[in-house]
């Protein structure tokens, strides 16, 4: 045991090889860095989903699209092409965008995340199913797709 400053005790062990020192902190600083690197992935992912749901739901209603199922010009139009009821657009729109707020609100409070990606997920799922449904190519599921993957990750990685 050593004595430093009239206080502290330290073991042998503590005062080693300067470069056996030097190795242990830039191990450190490297689990440190991908700890940081994947929180900031986790948080682009997160907000990445909810941005693109707000997007179609908030601003793209009556936009047409190459990713919209049949022929559809808007989301009624892409609803009715999958045979849903016509108020299945207002439901799932407002399911939809509570969970990206709720994913938004997510960075400040973590406990909202996994319930809102999980439910995006199964609607993910469900739009990939009325894609296929009607036969549409498979570039179209392809956005849905992305955001199923993401939301999952949003949902199920968690960094300590």
């Amino acid at each position: 045991m050593r004595y430093l400053g009239g206080k502290h005790y330290f073991p042998d062990s503590l005062f080693l090889d300067p470069a056996f020192e030097l190795a242990h902190l830039t191990e450190g600083w490297s689990i440190l860095r991908h700890e940081v690197s994947m929180k900031a992935f986790l948080i682009a992912t997160q907000v990445v989903v909810a941005l693109s749901v707000l997007n179609v739901w908030l601003l793209r209603t009556q936009t047409a699209s190459p990713w919209r199922g049949g022929s559809a010009r808007n989301l009624r139009e892409e609803f009715a092409a999958y045979g849903l009821p016509s108020w299945a657009v207002s439901a799932v729109g407002a399911v939809k965008i509570s969970c990206a707020v709720m994913l938004l609100i997510g960075l400040f409070v973590p406990a909202l995340v996994q319930p809102a990606a999980l439910v995006l997920s199964c609607f993910m799922l469900g739009a990939i199913a009325m894609h296929v449904r009607i036969a549409d190519p498979v570039q179209k599921s392809l956005p849905a797709a992305a955001l199923l993957m993401m939301a999952l990750v949003a949902a199920l990685v968690r960094v300590q």
